[in-house]
């Protein structure tokens, strides 16, 4: 119960502030890692249907992909070279839906297979597909850049691909699948809770503005008692970023330039203000 009245005390107590420059608290870190962990806990929570949903995605994509593999189409690596057992060139065309016309625009076919034409970036063009698999190499292009890639096949050890082949091996990590979901979770989680820690850096610069705010308010203070009260006052900043979270799942709104550091500086003000009228700060 103490923690969660030091939660109370760090958003609002001048009783509380005037110990903190005192020197009288002595508990100000293990509070914030206390503190950070439970919003590291409740910011994963809130991101976690999303993470759930994408692990879905992705199932759903890996089936579909084996499902709308073409039965009659085998490709064979063999000492890096590829050959097939179709006409080419051989396109595997887009999906016919909205949300893939969409994103892919003006692109026709998601592979061209084309073992007989020599690659050029005129030829890549007029294929509007997002990979060419020549003989040896496979060129695609990036998404943002548009730069044109190339996966040489030199080192890829011989095999044969087909429909058989990829359903074997679907069938053999779709149980993985289940694990992208937690495994996200827990990842996500770890991030978050690092990039609370990294507020640590950032109370440097706070500190300095709380101390510079008590200077004018002609209160005095030291740098790291200034550095220990920054550590409380951006509790109500981080509860406020928690909110921003949750609410940015259905409607996007993002906080203003600042705004974590404007309200803490309005936290501490208020507090060091009305401790010093209570008295036993100077």
């Amino acid at each position: 119960m103490n923690f969660f009245k030091t939660i109370a005390n760090s958003i609002y107590s001048p009783e509380f502030y005037k110990s903190l420059v005192k020197g009288e608290y002595k508990s100000s870190f293990g509070y914030f890692f206390l503190f950070i962990l439970i919003c590291a806990v409740l910011k994963t929570a809130f991101i976690m249907p999303q993470i759930f949903v994408f692990q879905d995605v992705v199932a759903t994509m890996g089936a579909e992909a084996v499902e709308k593999f073409p039965a009659d189409l085998k490709v064979m690596i063999k000492n890096g070279k590829v050959s097939t057992n179709v006409e080419e060139p051989y396109f595997v065309p887009v999906p016919e839906s909205k949300d893939a016309n969409s994103a892919l625009a003006g692109i026709k076919n998601l592979i061209v297979i084309d073992t007989k034409t020599p690659y050029s970036a005129e030829q890549l063009d007029k294929y509007k597909t997002l990979a060419w698999l020549t003989s040896d190499s496979v060129f695609y292009s990036r998404e943002r850049s548009g730069k044109i890639e190339t996966f040489a096949l030199t080192g890829v050890k011989d095999f044969t691909l087909d429909k058989s082949f990829l359903d074997s091996k679907f069938k053999t990590f779709s149980p993985l699948f289940k694990m992208i979901g937690p495994l996200l979770v827990v990842l996500a989680m770890i991030g978050i809770y690092v990039a609370y820690i990294s507020q640590l850096l950032y109370l440097f610069f706070l500190a300095l503005l709380v101390w510079l705010v008590a200077t004018v308010m002609k209160i005095k203070l030291d740098y790291w008692v200034a550095y220990r009260v920054g550590v409380h006052a951006i509790t109500a900043s981080l509860l406020v970023g928690l909110i921003f979270t949750l609410i940015q799942i259905w409607v996007p709104i993002r906080p203003f330039f600042f705004m974590s550091t404007f309200i803490a500086l309005i936290v501490a003000g208020v507090n060091l203000g009305q401790s010093r009228k209570i008295g036993g700060v100077a």
